[in-house]
């Protein structure tokens, strides 16, 4: 306990630094990398090692280190009270691992090209503050921001763009999911056997799927922006006057025929989806969406602006091509 580890230059074939019942220490301004020959590419290396690995250990710092191929980047499990702090994970498994463990403060961390940025899982009392994750994109199971059984959490000030999925929350209750900005991902939120949670001031830009929920009830979300809502503010107090519908006729679908996800946004299933309104007690809403974004800068709405038009574009190129082989193939 009380050992402070900083500026190393760790190259391993294994872990690169291990925690054991070791509280109260400091780890700063370390570098973390596989150990390659000459000629031997990181990228196919063996990567069943952790970065940093923490077990039992609590009231830590952990801050400013640089860690990347490996298998989680930072990896706690039942240590308490950690602040994981400005790291950089890059290119590995999950770039912020927090298992079991109670108040830890995961906060301005960057994250690119792992299989998910944050996976915190079993917890009470987090913080998940300020991080950047972005194209986590490579895997199906790939997230920015992954909750499960995360409880009386704050989620807050993120930014998760080009994932597969920005922020999955599943079988989590009591968080406070506030003020990030969610941007070009496939799916922005993602809801599952999540109740009590609070989902304000968050805002999705150029998702191909704003959210989703399933058996997700009883949360409180309002005055969040949603490129797809179209509504009015007559009042002018910013919020739209009609409530946004999470519509789960396309999850509910694809759940049961994963084929039928080629079809989204198609003319026939959007007019399939208006014509499911059955159940509607049971579905999630936006009480009040807001009219325009809350937290973005300016470099946001761009990257939302270049979404939507890339996305639109993708489509005619398509509907392009299905002409060109449908008359193409009637002229033969």
């Amino acid at each position: 306990s009380r050992a402070s580890l900083r500026g190393l230059d760790i190259r391993t074939r294994a872990s690169g630094i291990q925690l054991r019942g070791s509280h109260r220490s400091e780890l700063v301004g370390n570098t973390i990398r596989p150990f390659a020959e000459d000629g031997e590419s990181m990228a196919g290396m063996d990567r069943s090692h952790n970065g940093i690995d923490a077990f039992e250990s609590h009231d830590n710092l952990l801050e400013a280190n640089d860690i990347a191929y490996m298998n989680d980047g930072i990896y706690l499990e039942s240590s308490d009270r950690n602040v994981v702090r400005r790291n950089r994970v890059d290119h590995s498994r999950y770039g912020i691992h927090g298992m079991f463990s109670a108040g830890v403060v995961i906060a301005e961390n960057v994250g690119e090209a792992n299989t998910t940025g944050a996976m915190v899982m079993g917890v009470e009392g987090a913080e998940v503050v300020s991080n950047t994750f972005v194209k986590m994109s490579e895997s199906v199971h790939s997230q920015g921001i992954l909750l499960f059984e995360v409880h009386g959490s704050r989620i807050a000030d993120n930014r998760v763009e080009g994932n597969r999925v920005g922020l999955y929350v599943e079988l989590s209750s009591g968080n406070e999911i506030r003020d990030n900005r969610i941007i070009r991902n496939f799916v922005g939120i993602q809801l599952l056997e999540s109740e009590r949670n609070r989902l304000e001031g968050n805002d999705a830009i150029g998702n191909v799927v704003d959210v989703e929920a399933t058996d997700s009830r009883n949360n409180r979300i309002t005055r969040n922006y949603w490129d797809a809502y179209r509504g009015i503010d007559s009042d002018g107090d910013g919020g739209g006057d009609f409530r946004y519908a999470i519509h789960p006729f396309f999850r509910k679908l694809v759940t049961e025929t994963p084929a039928y996800q080629l079809f989204f946004h198609s003319p026939g299933m959007q007019f399939l989806e208006s014509m499911f309104a059955s159940g509607q007690a049971d579905w999630t809403f936006d009480d009040e969406p807001l009219m325009a974004p809350s937290n973005l800068y300016e470099q946001d709405r761009a990257a939302g602006a270049g979404g939507i038009a890339l996305a639109a574009s993708s489509v005619m190129l398509i509907a392009s091509l299905m002409l060109l082989f449908y008359y193409g193939g009637r002229i033969r």
